[in-house]
């Protein structure tokens, strides 16, 4: 039934990975990202874009965890678990650094201008520090837009609100040799 079909484009302007070596990538980017959609079947139009994501330092172990694991749904969250709880201020990469990243579904729209992370290893070279630098984000609703921002819109207006900004910012800091990890905001 071609009334229930959906259609749209998806593009992505790069994809590099270079530095390969011993289960980790020197820099990975993914830029000018967009995803244009029209839901024929909810009659919705999504859009999302991302300027770019670069990781500098992604370890490799996940990825080669998730291939040993198969199609076996529980053994890859096993696997992905076992790899990112050695340490847990180590998120798979040495920084990454996202740019521009919006969403518009009916009405409802997010909006991420930034978001940077930073991994401090010490001489072992184990994470010992997480630094999320500050960041915004926020979540809006159109009402007339669609029946997403219509929700959406109810929900924020039941609490107050007509759109939700949040921000943020964060150190982690783990001491391997006593297991002992601590957070400041």
């Amino acid at each position: 039934d071609e009334e229930d079909e959906s259609e749209g484009t998806f593009l992505i302007d790069n994809i590099s990975i270079n530095g390969l070596q011993d289960e980790k990538a020197g820099q990975a980017v993914l830029s000018g990202m967009k995803l244009d959609m029209y839901d024929a079947e909810d009659d919705v139009t999504i859009n999302v874009n991302l300027d770019s994501v670069s990781i500098a330092g992604a370890d490799l172990k996940v990825l080669a965890a998730l291939q040993e694991a198969g199609d076996d749904e529980d053994a890859m969250a096993a696997a992905v678990a076992d790899v990112l709880y050695d340490n847990p201020v180590d998120p798979g990469f040495d920084a990454m650094t996202l740019s521009n990243f919006t969403v518009d579904a009916g009405g409802a729209a997010f909006d991420m201008p930034s978001l940077a992370y930073q991994v401090t290893r010490n001489d072992d070279g184990e994470p010992t520090r997480l630094a999320v630098n500050p960041f915004e984000m926020t979540l809006s609703a159109d009402a007339d837009a669609g029946e997403i921002g219509s929700q959406l819109a109810g929900g924020l207006g039941m609490i107050g609100y007509e759109t939700l900004e949040l921000s943020g910012a964060g150190i982690s800091d783990y001491d391997p040799e006593n297991d002992i990890i601590s957070y400041k905001a």
